[in-house]
């Protein structure tokens, strides 16, 4: 006589992996500019970016979460830009409390989509 045994697989979701981006590279700080933290951290990942002044960057083809907040400032003096290129469908693109340094009346902060299939949200 044979038995079957039903088998049930429990999935926990995986939480994402957490960087933590600090200019004054301070205890627990990974990268010192999101630009150099974008390629290296994998696919998914959340950059808790510190306050300080950062260049400004682009994100091609992955998701991420971007989380800065008070006295965080990307961008060159006369310009901030963000670019976010070539997310699938089903990719997400988060970047929240980041300010651009606009040292001039006349500049300009810009976030840039080229072929985003997937979604951005910006904050």
């Amino acid at each position: 006589m044979r038995f079957v045994v039903p088998v049930v697989l429990a999935v926990a979701s995986v939480p994402a992996q957490t960087y933590v981006v600090d200019a004054l590279n301070g205890p627990g700080a990974n990268f010192t500019q999101i630009a150099a933290a974008i390629p290296a951290v994998p696919d998914g990942a959340v950059l808790l970016v510190r306050p300080g002044h950062y260049a400004s960057f682009a994100i091609t083809g992955k998701s991420l979460t971007i989380l800065g907040g008070v006295g965080v400032t990307f961008g060159e003096t006369f310009a901030g830009n963000i670019g976010i290129d070539a997310l699938a469908p089903g990719q997400r693109v988060v970047v929240h409390g980041l300010q651009p340094l606009l040292g001039d009346p006349v500049a300009v902060a810009t976030v840039t989509c080229n072929a985003c299939q997937g979604e951005v949200l910006l904050d």
